[in-house]
């Protein structure tokens, strides 16, 4: 190997300390800039990996709290039962509660009708008899021969009597005929209010019910 002939390298061929010093900065460098994007990446995949954990964690809680989806729907729908049924069941205490008032009305009406009624026939009935007397006073005298005349004026009394009874009782009837269908009328206008309340009240929870589901689902 002594004989070995030395060749000497041209001279764009030659390192000397500087150049190698160079060439392993460049090489550091460059190890450097391949190391980055790794690094860069571990970090992103590592934020989003905690992200992903507390995401999880919070629709881990909201299920906790408030269950699935189908759940939280059986909820809501056992919710609007109970209002519902609640709604309902002060309607019918309201409808009772003003039918009995209305009952109570009516039996008091009728009777003071009775007492009136009973009133006016007495007053009539008297006032009849009164003319009666007089208008039989002057025939007593007259004896047998006046009997028919007599019975006919007692006939023109208690027909014109009855014709003042008949008058009076449409009168009552008429009366009572509108008082129920005044109240009957008012009832019918507070069903409609109840019923609408209802309608507005089951929108109302519709509407919590697709809000409440979007919350649990996000």
């Amino acid at each position: 190997m002594d004989d070995l002939p030395i060749i000497e390298l041209l001279e764009h061929y030659r390192v000397d300390g500087e150049s190698l010093e160079r060439a392993l900065a460049h090489v550091s460098a460059q190890a450097n800039i391949i190391a980055e994007p790794g690094s860069a990446s571990q970090v992103a995949s590592s934020n989003a990996s905690s992200s992903n954990a507390l995401r999880l964690r919070e629709r881990k809680q909201k299920h906790e709290v408030y269950g699935g989806p189908s759940t939280l729907e059986l909820r809501v729908d056992a919710s609007i039962a109970n209002v519902l049924q609640l709604l309902q069941q002060g309607v019918q205490d309201e409808a009772r509660s003003f039918a009995e008032a209305h009952l109570v009305e009516q039996v008091s009406l009728n009777q003071l009708v009775e007492q009136r009624m009973y009133i006016a026939l007495q007053h009539i009935e008297q006032e009849v008899y009164t003319r009666t007397d007089h208008s039989k006073s002057p025939f007593i005298a007259r004896g047998d021969n006046a009997r028919p005349l007599v019975q006919s004026e007692l006939n023109k009394r208690r027909e014109e009597y009855q014709d003042s009874v008949t008058r009076s009782e449409a009168r009552v009837v008429a009366l009572v005929r509108y008082f129920v269908q005044h109240e009957r009328s008012t009832h019918i206008c507070h069903e409609q209010e109840s019923e609408a309340l209802i309608d507005h009240v089951e929108k109302r929870l519709r509407e919590v019910v697709v809000i409440a589901k979007t919350a649990a689902e996000t």
